[in-house]
């Protein structure tokens, strides 16, 4: 049953595209920019109902903060491309980049746990 303010479609909608990402499934074009509008949405949502409350200027930072990742991430992985590393190298930063996100995945659930 989906409550009045539709959130249960919203996470299995989210778990669905969470699970594509894990499984290696490529996102294309649109669906990447729903997934980044989805998440600047829900944050944003948060910063207006939480705005003028404490605390509030840590969800805005911890926004422009996904940006830079996300933008650095892409932008760094362009340059390792341009870098023409043989396949054993490229497998290295894959991994290395794949430990970062997999480190923010368990702050995720650390920073939640109890809460």
């Amino acid at each position: 049953m989906i409550g009045s303010n539709g959130m249960r479609a919203c996470s299995a909608d989210l778990r669905q595209v969470l699970d594509e990402c894990n499984f290696n499934h490529q996102l294309d074009f649109a669906e990447f920019q729903v997934l980044h509008d989805a998440a600047d949405a829900r944050l944003d949502a948060l910063v207006r109902r939480y705005g003028n409350r404490r605390g509030s200027e840590q969800l805005q930072q911890f926004q422009l903060a996904c940006e830079q990742m996300a933008k650095m991430l892409q932008v760094s992985c362009l340059a390792m491309q341009r870098a023409q590393l043989c396949e054993q190298e490229r497998h290295q930063v894959r991994e290395a980049y794949e430990y970062q996100v997999a480190y923010i995945q368990a702050c995720l659930h650390r920073s939640f746990e109890g809460f």
